[in-house]
């Protein structure tokens, strides 16, 4: 768990510093008023703090006032909606996820397409994933789950 933690630290740092030096390659002005960030996940979770924090760097780096907005519904999908839907001014931004992009494989009909819609800017961070099961199942290793799972379906 510390290790966990310590990796969550070290990369919340990094998209912070990263962010506020990305920032000054900017090639266009972010265009004067309010930056709505959304996230389109509840509040209080990882990806809300990390907007948060991300928003008080931004709002000092372009003298702007950042309004973090909460959009969570639909695996992401109602925030990455309203973002795609937004003028494309920069003045709105996404803390989207891998998730929102595959999200055109699993739900049939979306109202924009992530592609085409949804410009990616920075990597503010990766998350490791891990799959887990219990020992006394016959497979150790991915692959085996995989094959497991394709001769063993609704198991």
């Amino acid at each position: 768990m510390l290790n966990s933690r310590r990796q969550f630290c070290l990369s919340l740092l990094l998209s912070v510093f990263a962010a506020a030096i990305s920032s000054a390659y900017a090639e266009e002005a972010i265009p004067p008023g309010t930056i709505k960030f959304i996230v389109p996940f509840v509040p209080g979770g990882t990806a809300d703090v990390l907007a948060r924090t991300i928003s008080v760097r931004l709002a000092k780096k372009y003298n702007q006032s950042v309004v973090v907005e909460n959009k969570p519904g639909m695996g992401g999908n109602i925030g990455a909606s309203e973002t795609a839907n937004a003028k494309p001014d920069g003045s709105t931004l996404l803390l989207g996820t891998i998730g929102i992009h595959a999200a055109s494989s699993v739900y049939s009909k979306l109202s924009y397409s992530p592609d085409k819609d949804l410009q990616p800017i920075i990597v503010l961070g990766g998350v490791p994933c891990v799959i887990a099961v219990h020992p006394s199942r016959p497979f150790n290793t991915l692959q085996e789950l995989v094959i497991y799972a394709k001769k063993n379906p609704g198991v």
